[in-house]
């Protein structure tokens, strides 16, 4: 390729290196034209892209025809020649450019590769990395945007928008599971916080002539996905609960429970009062004890289907403890 010296000379130092005096008094003696070979070059086209940029007035305009992965080729020569004029173009239009996804990891890499220095590279690594602020942590930074987006999610007003949103950040979470930095303690937080947000809501509408309550009553899918959802983990943390908690008030949670099982289809109220069943015999007091609802779908699904009025004997479940002879 036949360049100018003096275009070279002026824009790399690589090539004003190359093409110093000392080498061009010894090209003069040899009669021969200046010749530099260049032997380490991964993409030819590009490396000759790079020193026509050279000539032009105006590099950003010029790039600005250019898609991410050739102005990062551009970038990796203009760096390995020294033309820093090209580097500096080449930061500036990745700063303002849209990336596709597969062209952030790329953009980030050679960065990283690069090591270059400087406001413009900062600036384009920004887009991809945050900036720790002097004594924090970045998982404390991390940890605090989660969960905003939970505490958002769980108080939006707009039930559409709170669904998408809510799929939206439960995908986030799935997908960096082995990498995210929330606490479980800061996850019971904003449990909490929902929790208490929904006993100030049913203590107003107790406390009120229930005209305005309607969003109480949700619908048997609702009341299915919660036990469904919840259930096993409460069973999990009854004992625990019960031993802990010296307030705790176990049979108002025992018959709101039961209540709850019941408002659901026969079949469904089944499914959990049987598995409960079975919980309870291999659980004992670490159970919650909802033998109530337990008789009253048993008279439902049994005694009413064959026509039998007379009321049943009563059923009781005990748990008894063997000890060794």
């Amino acid at each position: 390729m036949s360049v100018h010296r003096q275009i070279l000379v002026a824009h790399s130092r690589f090539f004003a290196a190359k093409l110093s005096d000392r080498w061009t008094r010894q090209q003069q003696r040899s009669a021969s034209p200046y010749i530099v070979e260049i032997a380490d070059c991964d993409d030819v086209e590009i490396y000759i892209e790079t020193l026509r940029l050279m000539y032009c007035k105006d590099l950003r305009k010029k790039l600005m025809k250019e898609d991410v992965s050739r102005v990062l080729g551009i970038l990796k020569v203009s760096a390995a020649i020294e033309f820093d004029a090209g580097v500096l173009s080449c930061l500036e239009y990745l700063e303002a450019a849209p990336w596709a996804e597969d062209e952030e990891e790329k953009v980030a890499a050679l960065l990283s590769e690069l090591r270059l220095e400087g406001v413009v590279a900062g600036e384009v690594l920004k887009r991809v990395s945050v900036e720790i602020t002097a004594g924090t942590e970045e998982s404390n930074e991390n940890e605090e945007v989660l969960l905003k987006l939970l505490h958002v999610v769980l108080e939006g007003k707009d039930e559409k928008a709170r669904r998408e949103m809510k799929g939206l950040v439960l995908k986030m979470l799935r997908e960096n599971a082995s990498q995210n930095d929330l606490r479980k303690e800061s996850l019971y937080s904003a449990c909490d916080g929902c929790l208490e947000l929904l006993r100030l809501h049913f203590l107003r509408a107790a406390a009120s002539d229930l005209q305005d309550v309607g969003a109480a009553l949700g619908s048997k899918d609702a009341r299915c996905l919660l036990l469904q959802t919840w259930l096993v983990p409460f069973y999990d943390d009854f004992g625990w609960m019960r031993r802990a908690s010296k307030g705790l008030d176990r049979h108002l949670v025992e018959d709101g429970l039961s209540n709850t099982i019941l408002t659901l289809p026969l079949a469904w109220q089944q499914e959990i009062l049987l598995a409960w069943f079975d919980r309870f015999l291999n659980s004992g007091e670490d159970c919650p004890n909802i033998q109530r609802g337990f008789e009253v779908w048993w008279r439902r699904a049994f005694w009413r289907r064959h026509g039998k009025t007379e009321r049943p004997r009563q059923l009781r479940i005990t748990t008894a403890t063997i000890e060794n002879p």
